[in-house]
């Protein structure tokens, strides 16, 4: 079992995003395809390794990273925007810093532009599901840019990538917008289609879906109360790795034993 590398070109950050300004960028930091700016081009390009946990685990999957390039051609301020864990997003990190690109010209003069970049991992001979790999990188890097936006508030076109992705029926995608159509922020208030969305999540067993749902369970809000599915639904998430469904039972033990 060999590991195939393929590194993306540079695409304009917020390219996935879809929406210019999705994310905060640094004074003097142009973007790709602005006015007048010519393109960076790679130079000195290195391939990652895999690293020996995913390759023993035969993960595979796309690491989608913002890089700053300066007047030099270096690339700086390297984040994760969409990660794939199993030392993957490292070994992204460590390739993409020792490319060397020829920096972007605006009116002759070399200047810093933002973009982002996907590393590529696959494994020869393993089957790679591309439709659900580009769900999930779209929603990391939509949330990945709310998180940087100044009051986390979605862009309209955001919103409808979010919309687009729970119309896909991807669990992320329908837990976020059900949550907004419970509270009313970013979209319309609708609690019964906000609930729909959540059980939909739920039932694929999407452990923060399922942590929410069984609170409101065991608290009778919005459905009908059953402490019992709802702890069930609550331990469920516990197991597939809800830190929050975790935290929540952790607590009802140490409740249970100072009583």
């Amino acid at each position: 079992m060999f590991p195939i590398l393929v590194l993306i070109a540079l695409m304009p950050f917020g390219q996935i995003s879809t929406e210019p300004g999705a994310t905060a960028r640094d004074e003097g930091v142009l973007r790709i395809g602005a006015p007048g700016v010519t393109p960076p081009k790679v130079k000195v390009k290195r391939a990652p390794h895999y690293s020996s946990e995913a390759r023993k685990a035969r993960v595979q999957g796309t690491c989608i990273l913002h890089i700053v390039i300066d007047e030099q051609g270096m690339p700086t301020h390297i984040s994760v925007l969409s990660p794939i864990g199993f030392g993957l997003d490292e070994k992204a990190v460590e390739a993409v810093s020792e490319w060397r690109f020829k920096p972007a010209m605006r009116e002759g003069k070399p200047v810093k532009v933002e973009a982002t970049v996907e590393v590529n991992f696959r494994l020869l001979a393993n089957y790679f599901d591309r439709k659900s790999e580009g769900k999930r990188t779209e929603f990391n890097v939509l949330v990945s840019n709310l998180a940087k936006q100044p009051d986390r508030k979605p862009t309209a076109k955001q919103v409808e990538t979010m919309q687009k992705l729970a119309d896909k029926k991807y669990p992320p995608g329908e837990f976020v917008l059900g949550l907004w159509e419970l509270s009313g922020d970013n979209v319309p208030e609708d609690k019964n289609a906000g609930l729909a969305l959540l059980k939909a999540a739920a039932d694929k067993n999407y452990a923060p879906a399922m942590f929410l749902l069984g609170k409101l369970q065991l608290a009778g809000t919005l459905v009908p109360k059953d402490a019992g599915a709802g702890l069930a639904l609550i331990r469920d998430a516990a197991v597939l790795g809800s830190a929050n469904a975790q935290e929540f039972l952790g607590k009802q033990v140490s409740i249970r034993k100072r009583s």
